[in-house]
């Protein structure tokens, strides 16, 4: 099961028929509603005719539990689409363990990034 603290490794294998040109991978990151939660790209490379595997990292911590779906986009030249598919993958993240006397309830939003905090003992200068 994929939880709120799983990082997903996504992999696509294509093969490029023209000699030449620069293309991209992206994926746009949907709700189930088709709600955008976020859109990632690879850099636009030059690459030459052959076979290639692209890889995307997210890491965990990132989306809250919930359907999400994704939108598949292969681009030429900046603004050229050559392939698109829309829902190539649906996914379902679970909640993950909670801490105990931590909040129970659902947290609201798409994204549940879990980021650094910080709290020390503080004395007002006077």
């Amino acid at each position: 099961a994929i939880t709120v603290e799983t990082p997903l490794r996504i992999e696509v294998v294509f093969d490029i028929l023209m000699p030449e040109a620069h293309f991209y991978l992206g994926f746009h990151f949907l709700s189930i509603n088709r709600d955008c939660i976020f859109v990632t790209a690879s850099v636009p490379r030059k690459i030459q005719h052959g076979m290639y595997m692209s890889t995307c990292f997210v890491p965990g911590d990132i989306l809250n539990n919930g359907i999400y779906t994704m939108d598949f986009y292969f681009v030429r030249d900046g603004n050229i689409v050559l392939y698109q598919m829309s829902d190539a993958i649906e996914f379902e993240v679970h909640d993950a363990g909670r801490i105990p006397g931590g909040w129970l309830g659902c947290f609201p939003g798409a994204v549940r990034p879990k980021l650094r905090w910080d709290i020390e003992s503080y004395k007002a200068v006077q």
